[in-house]
């Protein structure tokens, strides 16, 4: 289900919401889809993008922005589950994802970069993205083509988790 340009929803600076929904969901509730999605993630990935793009004009000023993505079938793609999963048609049966619960996103970076460019950047912020709620990172060696985060919330935690799914 691609949209057209005029039914995209923009809900922050750089991203729509399609890209952090389900198409099942989108499609049952459209705009008002909203409801499922945690505010919490979009502001994590505005950041970390704005900070990926800040260090890299740091390094070299010229360089062009560099956009992250989600999902993508809003725009034609075929990214269905980085974002907000739809339980009624589960990514694997018997998950207990993060996915379902609109805590995490699996980020893409465009222009068929390296995504481990961004997940090392996280690595070496991790004090400051952890304190700004971002509490958890996959291991990017079991997950080479995306950058997984999560802001899912334990009071024990002193610092960014990176776990190994």
């Amino acid at each position: 289900m691609k949209l057209k340009t005029k039914d995209r929803v923009k809900i922050s600076d750089n991203f729509y919401l399609d890209e952090f929904i389900h198409p099942k969901i989108y499609e049952r509730f459209g705009r008002t889809s909203t409801r499922y999605l945690n505010p919490g993630i979009v502001k994590a990935v505005e950041l970390v993008r704005k900070g990926f793009n800040e260090e890299r004009k740091m390094h070299i000023p010229h360089a062009k922005e560099i956009g992250i993505y989600i999902n993508t079938w809003g725009t034609g793609g075929n990214l269905i589950n980085s974002g907000v999963r739809d339980f009624l048609n589960p990514h694997k049966k018997n998950s207990r994802s993060r996915h379902y619960y609109s805590m995490c996103a699996d980020m893409h970076l465009n222009g068929a970069r390296d995504e481990r460019e961004l997940y090392n950047h996280i690595i070496k912020h991790s004090e400051f993205y952890f304190k700004k709620g971002i509490s958890t990172i996959e291991d990017f060696n079991f997950t080479p083509a995306w950058c997984h985060i999560s802001i899912e919330w334990n009071p024990w935690d002193d610092k960014m988790r990176i776990i190994k799914p």
